[in-house]
């Protein structure tokens, strides 16, 4: 069983937050269902 990633995502810590590196072939795939997920949570605990 292979587990098919649209994307690869970096993760790097700095003193503002964390940064996100995305890169992929489908990156603009994750990034519609990341997007979704966080307006999602933000809808339900009413934070930016």
């Amino acid at each position: 069983m292979s587990e098919k990633k649209c994307c690869t995502v970096e993760v790097t810590e700095t003193d503002k937050g964390l940064r996100l590196e995305l890169a992929g072939a489908r990156i603009k795939d994750c990034l519609s269902s990341i997007l979704r997920c966080c307006g999602a949570e933000k809808e339900g605990a009413g934070q930016k």
